[in-house]
């Protein structure tokens, strides 16, 4: 079965914390273009962008030593770093428009990405790491029925598999990735 993206390793996740460099790389590959995404709909500058990107990898590596793969995949605490430095530029920026625009000006720039935008593109990036930890077939089926829009009976004639065995392990796969979504979710601050 084919993946659309990329699926973090969570092996990896020690050697991050221990200072392995390639491992910050391989991160940055991971999830440099939803980081970068955040930035630019925050700041609205590609430049400024870059600068994000620079400063939550670079806050990555310098606090890596407070990484707890225990508790969150990397890729899920480079975004909690990436929704903090998004915080402090906007917060930066207000000050900064304080100081030099009139009301009007502050309106027309203060458009950043809204709780619920960031919230999703965490989502999406965290539901695709869960997922890739499911067991197969749950797996399998799920990428059929929501990837590929098949339907249950699509599903049970395209894999062979009876109509019910196929409900059944749809059923317990999404009940599986709830349950690993919400402890991600704990575990990363979401």
């Amino acid at each position: 079965m084919k993946h659309t993206a990329p699926v973090w390793d969570a092996a990896a996740d020690p050697r991050f914390r221990e200072g392995d460099p390639e491992v910050l790389e391989r991160a940055f590959h991971h999830c440099g273009a939803l980081v970068r995404g955040l930035a630019l709909r925050a700041v609205r500058d590609p430049h400024l962008a870059d600068d994000v990107v620079q400063d939550v990898f670079v806050r990555a590596w310098t606090y890596r030593a407070s990484f707890d793969p225990e508790r969150a995949p990397l890729p899920a605490w480079i975004i909690g770093i990436t929704r903090r430095v998004i915080a402090d530029r906007a917060r930066q920026a207000a000050t900064d428009r304080d100081r030099t625009a009139d009301l009007d000006d502050r309106e027309a720039e203060a458009a950043g990405p809204t709780e619920d935008e960031v919230e999703a593109a965490v989502t999406r990036l965290m539901v695709r790491d869960v997922l890739a930890t499911l067991p197969d077939p749950p797996l399998s089926f799920l990428h059929l029925a929501f990837y590929e829009d098949l339907t249950h009976r699509q599903i049970a004639d395209r894999t062979g598999v009876p109509l019910g065995t196929v409900k059944s392990h749809l059923r317990r796969g999404l009940l599986d990735l709830r349950r690993r979504m919400e402890e991600s979710r704990e575990a990363s601050g979401w």
